[in-house]
């Protein structure tokens, strides 16, 4: 009989990095697989709006946490995070991240609670007053799994009520870092999990000065959604530029924009203008922009508006660019990476803020600018947070925060693509990030659940 595995799932991006992508199909070759989502009806707002019939999933159950657990839950994190933060680099911005969703008088009860002899006391009582949702408790005490596993991005409907069933029944809990800043912006404040999968040496280190996870616990992985930028496309280079619509022979940058898209046309006219001028010559600039910014910024033009010479937008990004300029839903767009390793692979090199593509970027070898304009400093947390701060010390990335900058640093990027030496170099560095080396992650995920489980009386 296979062992049983609950995979429980809150949200959709961790639908497209591990469902999506094939990622439990080695693990389901020996392990039964149940998937468990969240229904909650108290609530117009879903954290995931993946149609799930659309999975080829054969076996799920729901839970039915309400979003108000997920609320309360959230001050035992804050007061977590304050307490295990605490003089680390990033602790300002995340201060500064809980006083804009707490206010300054609650932060200011936080930290009194987070203090040596409070903090024990309070996370005791608090833990107490929430107990374990009696949805997820059935569910794991009606299949009597072999282990749990959350893909996760730490935070949501079920990091703490899993955490906290692990510690009371001692079964297995396996946690998969989601996304890039997760282990310097989030913490388990109910308990440590057996095993977190991590994407590199950054994350790993990251995981243990600011979660204060052991290192015994940790393994790095490399990350899910990006197995798919071991192999290049099917196409070849003239049909990805048939593809995106853009000229053959010329070379691409890539503009990825932000979630933020205030002025991102300000700077899109400033490299219309850099190509047409020769600045940066025998050029054509596209255009991507974030899969969820929403509609359109303060001060920024709608793209379609403008007539451009040398820029055009990624065409499977258009449908979505046009319905949030009309309509600004703030829906996320589920990108899909197959598209976006076909972008990388046409493209020269890449300008974006701090976003996660730098790094997929170095991944394909390709050169890097990141743009972060003085105008955005008081909008985001700023550069002092620390998953960013170790990739802009980068030597070969640049770094531009000021717009009078701009134009110069677009042209060193632009020489570095003459460097045919650069792509290796600029591979070796992401690794330090994420880990792309063999075996893959599916094949690593099941290395490990087997080592977790195995011995072990079941549970059933």
């Amino acid at each position: 009989m296979k062992k049983k595995a609950l995979v429980f799932i809150d949200t959709d991006v961790a639908i497209r990095h591990f469902i999506k992508n094939t990622t439990f199909n080695k693990l389901s070759e020996a392990y039964e697989i149940i998937y468990v989502f969240n229904s909650d009806k108290t609530t117009d707002k879903s954290s995931v709006n993946t149609p799930l019939d659309s999975l080829g999933l054969k076996n799920i159950r729901y839970t039915t946490v309400p979003r108000r657990r997920t609320g309360k839950w959230y001050f035992l994190f804050a007061a977590t995070v304050l307490r295990q933060q605490k003089g680390l680099p990033n602790y300002t911005a995340r201060k500064r991240q809980l006083v804009q969703s707490l206010g300054s008088r609650n932060v200011f009860i936080l930290l009194i609670l987070g203090l040596p002899v409070i903090y024990p006391i309070f996370k005791f009582i608090f833990e107490q007053l929430m107990g374990i949702d009696s949805s997820v408790r059935g569910i794991i005490e009606d299949e009597r799994p072999d282990i749990v596993i959350h893909p996760s991005v730490l935070n949501g409907y079920y990091i703490n009520e899993l955490l906290l069933m692990r510690r009371k029944s001692g079964l297995p809990l396996c946690l998969l870092m989601n996304s890039w800043d997760n282990p310097s912006a989030k913490a388990v404040a109910t308990g440590i999990p057996d095993f977190m999968a991590v994407w590199g040496e950054q994350s790993k280190q990251q995981a243990l000065d600011y979660m204060k996870i052991p290192s015994k616990n940790l393994e790095i992985f490399g990350a899910a959604q990006f197995q798919i930028y071991r192999s290049a496309p099917e196409e070849s280079i003239k049909e990805l530029y048939d593809f995106f619509e853009v000229p053959y022979g010329k070379k691409i940058i890539l503009y990825a924009g932000s979630g933020n898209g205030d002025y991102e046309t300000k700077y899109l006219k400033l490299l219309d203008r850099a190509v047409t001028e020769k600045i940066l010559p025998n050029c054509h600039v596209l255009y991507r922009p974030h899969p969820w910014r929403g509609g359109l910024g303060d001060g920024e033009d709608d793209f379609f508006s403008i007539k451009w010479e040398n820029i055009t937008m990624d065409p499977t990004m258009r449908n979505y660019y046009v319905h949030e300029v009309q309509h600004n839903t703030g829906h996320v767009f589920m990108a899909d990476y197959g598209i976006s390793n076909k972008l990388l692979t046409v493209t020269d090199a890449v300008i974006s803020p701090l976003s996660t593509i730098l790094i997929e970027s170095l991944l394909k070898g390709k050169p890097a600018l990141a743009f972060f304009p003085e105008i955005h400093h008081e909008v985001h947390f700023g550069i002092d947070e620390v998953h960013f701060s170790d990739f802009l010390k980068i030597p070969e990335v640049k770094v531009c925060l000021k717009e009078e900058n701009f134009l110069g640093a677009c042209r060193e990027l632009y020489d570095q693509t003459n460097d045919s030496s650069l792509p290796e170099i600029l591979k070796k560095r992401a690794h330090f990030y994420v880990d792309m080396n063999k075996p893959s992650y599916g094949e690593r995920l099941r290395c490990k659940i087997d080592q977790l489980t195995d011995g072990k009386e079941q549970v059933r």
